[in-house]
């Protein structure tokens, strides 16, 4: 399941798996709940005249939740980058319990009037804003915990649990709907799966508090501050808003076909609930088998790949499937129409959660991928149910809903230029002036092995130079000692080693490995900045190879030098390996 490692080290990530999706899965299933049994809570706190009117007025709560996601992304993200993440997601996992505790414990509209829907909006806000940073923090986790190649596979375990959590809430609703009346059900029996939510959130507290900080985060030297979280967040808003265009297809469809499902089933196909509770539950799990497929097909053909052909599949067959549902309800019709477009969007979401991890900048990781998937679910997932609840009533079309989501998908392809324009304008310096396409390889200290190296850069066809990130530079960045500011510079930008493509992969995994790298080399570049400073004043010296590098180092002035290097006027050079050099893998060449 997770490569070829030991027993103990695949136990070890598969509790970290197990703990961290544990809080998500309560987090997800408390919050579908409400849209689930959206028609139960309309009558009990928000009568009126009409039925139409009712679960407008419910969704329009449900929605509400949304809205306040980005700014749960935006605080509680940036105080998950600033203290950990096993802080920060215990921190949001207690504040979703206290939304719903609040949303069991209200007494109905006819008991305490106007104080019921108010209440009840208090605690859909609250679940909002813990929702807002949770997703974010356990897909950046299981990004940072995951072995090399992997991170696609890991990061589909996010969403995995929240498929889990549709499945016990779908066969919860299914009993509830076997064993007990409707009028039962309408009046107090819908508080039951809320309660059992409640009741297990000892357990996940107990699980989270087990949860071990990721290795990355914890090799972190410098974290910054909230205020400066927010300011790099307001510096990279483009990235932000591509990558929310990006979450566009897969929010909308993920809360169409699960979350509004069942409501579209009973009021819209006239089906019973039972039929539309099971079609829900088998699209659930359809979910959960596709999500580590579409992880791992961008694992290994890119995300790009997968991303966009999902995207032309949706915009071309969403509204025709919905059509031919709506022409012919029946429990078999809805089933195949919606394990079509659950195909779609676990493949789409299985590429697109690791591409999101990965374009944002390792400071504000959480806070930046929270942000742009809470915008896009408040603009687009959280106000599908209320959008195609209404397009369906003014157009007199059941298969309305599939203009919603064509029209998320549509997004998805005119942004495209837009995506990469934003990630150019973070690309590396040398990249924008030669157009040089780098590809970074981690080295031992970030999960790979020397042997990793060679494959994975072979993968890599379009990529002119490589930049290789390893232990021994790790460790020796601790110990530099360069010029003030430098220290967080490169702690939040280690050093990495460049060489062209083709040429042969130097092992840098240690002291005594790059030493030789470093002798066998006719010729070795460095730039005028803090990594120059580093690797002449520090990396030589503790290298015990100053003598040598004196005679075939050069310091680079104002040429980028992974573009001397790709030119091959040197053998190998250094420079800071920056996360944005990543970027223009999404966009040009194939991932490495």
């Amino acid at each position: 399941m997770f490569s070829s490692t030991s027993p103990a080290t695949v136990r070890s990530k598969a509790g970290a798996i197990l703990r961290v999706t544990s809080g998500n899965f309560l987090e997800q299933f408390d919050f579908f709940l409400f849209g689930f049994y959206a028609t139960y809570i309309a009558h009990t706190f928000f009568p009126a005249s009409s039925e139409f009117a009712s679960l407008m007025m419910t969704f329009a709560v449900f929605g509400a939740g949304f809205l306040m996601r980005p700014v749960g992304a935006i605080v509680l993200g940036a105080y998950i980058d600033k203290v950990g993440r096993r802080k920060g997601l215990i921190v949001t996992l207690s504040i979703m319990a206290a939304g719903t505790f609040l949303i069991v414990l209200i007494p109905s509209y006819q008991s305490i009037g106007l104080w019921a829907p108010l209440l009840v909006l208090t605690g859909r806000l609250l679940q909002g804003f813990s929702a807002g940073a949770e997703l974010g923090g356990v897909s950046v986790y299981l990004a940072e915990i995951a072995t090399p190649g992997r991170k696609g596979f890991y990061t589909s375990w996010q969403s995995g649990s929240q498929q889990v959590a549709i499945m016990v809430a779908a066969a919860m609703g299914f009993a509830l709907n076997a064993l007990m009346e409707e009028s039962a059900i309408r009046e107090w029996g819908w508080r039951i799966p809320f309660l059992f939510g409640c009741l297990i959130v000892p357990f996940i507290f107990f699980l989270r508090r087990k949860l071990e900080e990721t290795e990355e985060f914890s090799a972190r030297r410098h974290h910054l501050e909230m205020r400066q979280v927010f300011k790099t967040l307001l510096g990279n808003w483009q990235v932000v808003v591509a990558g929310m265009l990006m979450v566009a297809m897969t929010t909308t469809a993920f809360y169409l076909i699960t979350v509004y499902a069942p409501t579209f089933g009973k009021k819209v196909l006239m089906l019973s609930a039972s039929d539309s509770l099971l079609v829900t539950l088998l699209v659930a799990i359809s979910n959960f088998i596709w999500l580590p497929v579409g992880g791992a097909l961008s694992d290994r053909f890119g995300r790009k790949p997968v991303l966009i052909a999902m995207t032309l599949l949706a915009l071309a067959s969403s509204y025709p499937a919905l059509t031919l549902l709506a022409d012919a309800p029946s429990f078999s019709m809805m089933l195949s129409v919606l394990l079509w477009l659950s195909f779609l969007y676990g493949l789409y979401n299985g590429a697109m959660i690791p591409a999101l991890t990965e374009i944002m900048p390792a400071e504000v990781r959480v806070a930046g991928f929270s942000l742009a998937y809470s915008l896009a679910t408040a603009i687009f997932g959280g106000f599908t149910p209320v959008m195609s609840t209404a397009l369906i009533e003014y157009t007199g079309d059941k298969a309305s809903p599939g203009y919603w989501m064509s029209f998320a998908a549509e997004v998805k392809v005119m942004i495209s230029g837009g995506f990469k324009a934003a990630l150019e304008k973070l690309a590396p310096e040398y990249e924008r002036q030669t157009g040089d396409t780098i590809v970074i390889i981690p080295g031992p200290s970030m999960g790979a092995t020397p042997q990793a190296i060679p494959n994975r850069l072979a993968r890599g066809e379009k990529a002119d130079v490589v930049i290789m990130v390893g232990d021994a530079l790790a460790k020796l960045e601790k110990t530099s000692q360069t010029q003030p500011g430098s220290r967080t510079e490169l702690a939040d930008s280690p050093v990495g080693m460049v060489v062209k493509k083709g040429a042969d992969v130097p092992d840098i995994s240690s002291e005594a490995t790059l030493r030789n790298a470093l002798l066998q080399a006719s010729s070795i570049a460095y730039s005028d900045s803090a990594s120059g400073r580093y690797v002449s004043q520090t990396l030589f010296k503790k290298l015990g190879i100053e003598k040598e590098a004196a005679a075939k180092a050069t310091m680079v002035e104002r040429i980028p030098v992974a573009s001397e290097v790709a030119k091959g006027k040197y053998a190998v050079g250094f420079q800071q390996a920056r996360s944005p050099v990543t970027l223009n893998i999404l966009t040009r060449g194939k991932r490495c």
